[in-house]
């Protein structure tokens, strides 16, 4: 009787022991069980900065003021407001300022230097040009003989007359229309009797 009374006495303790709303046991899985493994954090975007963005360029009164003050070292003050009608130009900081100007023609030049000579040579060729067309020239003709030709020309002291310089391809100067379009007439002539290269 004493042995039974022991036996309850333990059965009574392992009840309690479970009946202590402490869900100890509850969360623990049962060996069989497959347990989850945690989900590794998402790896941190990298994110690629956007390029700057350009510098805008401008198309201010300054960037023609300066083509026309690198024109005027050769034609003189009140040409050069003459030259650059219709020019139009741009410029770009980057380390340095990078030029764009554009002549009335369509052409494009990336130096204040190499847009001043185009527009001081196309002033200097047009009466050159209209020299060759009264004597015959045809029109369609003169953008291959004036090929490599470049020329100035400037007001004299009287205001109303110019002096000339022209500059053939092969380096020759001539200080007159009448000279220079002698010489693109005799250059001419002689491409003209050059016999044709054989097949």
């Amino acid at each position: 009787r004493a042995a039974a009374a022991v036996l309850g006495t333990s059965a009574n303790q392992r009840i309690l022991a479970d009946d202590d709303d402490s869900n100890d046991d509850d969360e623990a899985p049962a060996a069989d069980e497959e347990v989850p493994a945690a989900e590794a954090p998402s790896p941190a975007s990298a994110e690629t900065p956007a390029p700057a963005a350009p510098v805008p360029a401008t198309n201010t009164a300054s960037v023609m003021r300066v083509l026309r003050e690198r024109i005027a070292l050769d034609v003189g003050e009140a040409r050069s407001a003459v030259l650059i009608a219709g020019w139009r130009g741009s410029r770009r900081r980057g380390g340095t300022y990078m030029y764009r100007f554009i002549a009335p023609d369509g052409g494009e030049f990336t130096s204040i230097a190499a847009a001043a000579a185009a527009a001081i040579t196309a002033d200097a060729l047009g009466p050159l040009r209209d020299r060759l067309v009264d004597g015959g020239t045809a029109t369609a003709d003169l953008g291959a003989l004036l090929a490599g030709w470049s020329g100035s020309r400037r007001p004299t002291s009287r205001g109303q007359a110019f002096s000339y310089r022209y500059i053939a391809p092969g380096g020759a100067k001539f200080l007159s229309i009448t000279s220079a379009a002698a010489a693109v007439l005799e250059a001419a002539g002689e491409a003209a009797a050059r016999p044709a290269p054989a097949p």
